[in-house]
Order: C-alpha cells, then structure tokens, then sequence
C-alpha cells in the first residue's frame, strides 16, 4: 500500500506503517520492516540483513528482502549476484508483485549483459502480467535486436506519456528508432530535450549534441552534420567532449572519402589520439584506418604498434590487429612490386607474424624471392618452401621454380632435381617447362648420369645443352658421338 514517488517518502511511509503495526501488537513484523528500510537506504550491509531475513517467519517479507538485496547489487553492478537473488524469488513464489517485479528485473539484467533474446522471451512473460515498464523495455528490446516494426508499435503505445516519465535509456532507444523510421525532425527534437535535462554534465551534454548530428548523417545531409559535430568541437575545447565531437568530425571527412578529407580526418584523429582521454584508442583506430587508405602503410603499422602498448586491454585490440595486417600485407606488396628487396625483407622479418593467414602463402612466396634477390639462401629457403606448403597452386609453382633456383646457386643440384621432378608431375604445362627441362638436364649432368644425358634426344638451352651432351659421350668414352655432338652445336651458333 506504499505509494511514495522517491526514496525518501517511501521510507517515511514504511516507518509509519512499522508505527501502527507495533501500536497493534505485531512488534516482530514492525521491527521487520524498519530493518528492510534501513538497508534500503544503505545503513545496514547485506551480510546483517541476510540474518535479519533468516529469522523472519514472513515469506513476503523474506520476499521483499531479496529483491531488495538483488537490486543493491545490480546497482553496484554484481549482476552474476543480482541475477541469483532474482531467481530465487522466482524459485520460491508462484504469483505476487514482488515475484512480477523480480521477473522483470532479471530481463532488464540480461538487456544489460547484451542477452536480448533471453531478455525478449522474460519481458513477453513480464507484459502478459502487465507489469509497469514491461512493454517499454520488450521496445527497446526488440529495437537493438532490429525488429523495428515490433519496437515501433509498442513505443507508440506509450507515446500519451510525458517524455520525463521514461528512463534515459528508453528516451535514447525512442529516438533511435525515430531515426530508423525516418522521422529525423521529431528525433532531433526528442535528442535537443534530452539534452537539457545534462546541462550540468559536459559528457552527457555532447553526447546528446553528437546524436542530434548523427541524425544529419541518417538524413544524408553531410554538410549539416559535420556543422554540428564542429560547433561541439568548438564549444568543449577540451576534455570528453571535444574527443567525442571530433571523432564524429573525422568520421564524416572520411565518409567523403576524397584526398584531402581523408588528410583532414587523419589529423583529427591524430590530436585526439595524443590527448589521451576516453575515446583516444578508437582514434588510433580511425588513424591507421586512413593512414593505409591513403598509402601511408608504414605509418599505419607506427600507429598500431603505439595503440598497443598504450591500450593493452583495449577490446578494439582485434580490430587494431586487423589494421595492421593489412597494412604490413599491403607495403610488402608495394616494396616488392618496386622491387625494393631490402626493404621487404626487412618488414616480413619484423612483422611477417601479422599478416593474415590468408594472404600467408603469398607473402611468403615475395620474401623469399626478395631473400633470393639478396642472396640471403637459407632465408629463402625457409619461406619459400614455407609458400609450398599453404598456398595456392599459382603460389606453389612460383614458389617451387623459385625454390629450385636456390639450390642451384647454393650448388644443390641433387635438391634442385628432386624438387623439379615433382614439379613436373604437378604442373606439366608449366610456363617454366622449358626452364625446368633445362635445370633437370644440367643436373643430371652435376651428378654424374651421364648416360641420361647423352639419351636426350633433343637436349633443352640449344647449343648449350649440345655442347653439354658431347661431354657427356665425352665421359662415358664414346668419342665419335660426342664430335657428332660438338659439330651440330657448332652448326647452331
């Protein structure tokens, strides 16, 4: 029967009521209650009411208690022990309004911990008991999990009520789902007062500056967003609001997505990520972001290298790691293509880890070929059969041919051969056919078969490969066919 609008006359209400239980006799209910009341306003720890509420012989009391003890704990955010006491309540009682008010507050904590559609499911069972407040938060419930037409019609059967009636949360999700709906005018409106109710709080105060642009950049209207985003930059100067309408300006330069807005952007992004305030890792992001787009590779890996060791537990880390592989991935392509081995090897030996799994095998096969440009043979090697064995087959038969070239210079014919044997039974209409006839054809002569070689009818390099052939009879003592050889190769000169 307690019907105060604030903690206070609620409190003076339910001391009353203590004062006429115990005028009536019922002393142990009255001394009940004073204790509920004094952990409602926090004068007494949950370890001296949970005792209080073990020794009380009234379930609905004991009921009372818990919801109280569930809700101080989603206040401070132990939401694991709220939810515990919730369910307890719901365990222990098959009707009553605490029970509802339990049900209702264990969905509003799974809306928090992001569970919505666990939420969605407890909120329907909360609107079908009629529980105050339960056919707003199914709205903004079904809003975040984009059932927009749902959310609409249940928000608009609470529009008779004054704005002020609703909790911040549900205010923010109305005009949201205004936005989606296209009603930008009356979202704007409903942001603007909004942001009256903070202009104490210079946070919450930009923050609702920033939603009334974001409703510009809905509309399609750049120009007037990026208006607004700047007269908040110019209004706050520094701290949160500042970082937070010159991240919206720099998004909006990189919508536009010319040149000189992307410059623009970057260095936006740049101040922000140096003034170290809440939002300065997302700059780092927005940063490397625009770096790689506009060329600036190396300076993108600079900026993701700072972001973490400055932002270690950051949970745009992945988002950050993505960045960065990309951009090692794209100047490796860009020092390789311009044919600065250096360089390249260089970047793959300090940050070939980064590079996405995906784009492996191709970056293993351009160090190795910028290891074999520097003679640097066991590197090489090491990436090269590296690519053999991820990538795919346009990879794998640059990477093998390459591979083969290594050991040639290494003087590994016996390697060399083997290889190349395998890669004719992979690729036989190779566009290195010709150059793997003729590796195999000088190996086989390295290592002594000479027979084989003096077999080949039609020895691959032309004069070469003739001259080459006429050793080999050479070798094997058959005089008058390696003189047959020498003459046809000098006849081809």
């Amino acid at each position: 029967g307690l019907t105060g609008a604030d903690k206070e006359t609620l409190s003076d209400e339910a001391l009353r009521l203590a004062d006429g239980m115990e005028a009536r006799g019922e002393v142990e209910k009255a001394e009940v209650i004073r204790k509920i009341v004094s952990f409602f306003n926090d004068e007494m720890d949950v370890r001296e009411f949970n005792a209080v509420l073990l020794h009380t012989d009234s379930h609905e009391y004991r009921l009372l208690g818990k919801f109280l003890i569930g809700y101080h704990y989603e206040k401070i955010g132990f939401y694991p022990e709220a939810r515990g006491y919730y369910s307890m309540i719901l365990k222990e009682s098959k009707d009553g309004f605490v029970r509802s008010a339990a049900l209702f507050a264990g969905a509003r904590l799974k809306y928090f911990e992001g569970r919505f559609a666990g939420a969605k499911k407890l909120l329907q069972r909360s609107l079908a008991e009629n529980f105050p407040g339960a056919r707003i938060w199914l709205a903004n419930t079904l809003l975040v999990k984009g059932e927009i037409d749902d959310a609409w019609k249940l928000y608009s059967e609470g529009a008779d009520r004054a704005l002020e009636d609703f909790d911040p949360v549900t205010v923010l999700s109305m005009g949201d789902i205004l936005v989606l709906m296209r009603k930008y005018d009356e979202a704007r409106s409903l942001f603007k007062s909004l942001r009256l109710n903070y202009e104490k709080d210079e946070f919450i105060e930009a923050f609702f500056d920033l939603k009334s642009g974001d409703t510009f950049l809905a509309e399609g209207r750049l120009d007037e967003a990026l208006n607004v985003f700047s007269h908040a930059r110019d209004t706050y100067k520094t701290g949160e609001g500042w970082a937070m309408s010159s991240l919206s300006m720099a998004d909006v330069f990189v919508m536009n997505q010319d040149k000189e807005s992307l410059s623009s952007a970057a260095a936006i992004y740049e101040q922000v990520a140096q003034a170290v305030l809440p939002g300065s890792d997302y700059a780092y992001l927005g940063l490397a972001s625009v770096q790689i787009r506009l060329g600036k590779y190396e300076d993108a890996i600079k900026s993701a290298d700072v972001f973490s060791s400055k932002y270690t537990d950051s949970r745009l880390k992945p988002d950050m790691y993505g960045y960065k592989a990309d951009a090692v991935s794209r100047m490796l392509d860009s020092l390789y293509a311009s044919g600065d081995h250096l360089k390249a090897a260089r970047l793959f030996t300090r940050y070939g880890a980064s590079i996405p799994f995906g784009k492996k095998a191709d970056s293993y096969l351009k160090a190795g070929k910028s290891f074999y440009a520097l003679d640097l043979w066991p590197d090489a090697v090491n990436r090269l059969n590296s690519a053999i064995r991820i990538g795919r087959d346009d990879v794998v038969e640059e990477a093998m041919i390459t591979l083969a070239r290594v050991y040639l210079k290494q003087k590994d014919t016996g390697s060399a051969a083997r290889l190349l044997e395998n890669f004719m039974v992979r690729f036989p209409k190779s566009v290195y056919k010709a150059e793997v006839e003729n590796i195999l054809f000088k190996s086989a002569f390295d290592r002594g078969d000479y027979e084989k070689v003096a077999l080949t009818k039609n020895p691959p390099g032309g004069p070469a490969g003739l001259v080459l052939k006429a050793r080999a009879f050479t070798m094997l003592g058959r005089h008058k066919e390696a003189l047959a050889a020498y003459e046809q190769a000098a006849s081809e000169l």
